[in-house]
């Protein structure tokens, strides 16, 4: 079942009700880091070609293959403290 929004009011109600539903997270919080890896042009290839097999972008084909390892090899993520206000 799809949402249909037919004019600018409508949109507008959605992304109000998006906002509420899921609120803007603390200005700031990051959501994501940036990292950079230098890698041979033919690692590369394979990095591309096996996420494209997996339908997955490149960072998440190389988040999915992290997760996975540290899952295997019992390394836990540290949970998140939260900010103080």
């Amino acid at each position: 079942m799809g949402i249909i929004l037919r004019s600018t009011d409508h949109w507008r109600s959605f992304a109000l009700q998006l906002r509420y539903i899921f609120p803007a997270s603390h200005p700031m919080e990051r959501k994501s880091d940036t990292l950079n890896l230098r890698v041979t042009p033919e690692l590369k290839e394979l990095i591309r070609l096996a996420a494209e097999r997996e339908h997955r972008t490149i960072a998440n084909f190389i988040e999915v293959l992290v997760r996975q390892h540290c899952g295997e090899h019992g390394i836990a993520v540290p949970a998140k403290q939260p900010l103080s206000r």
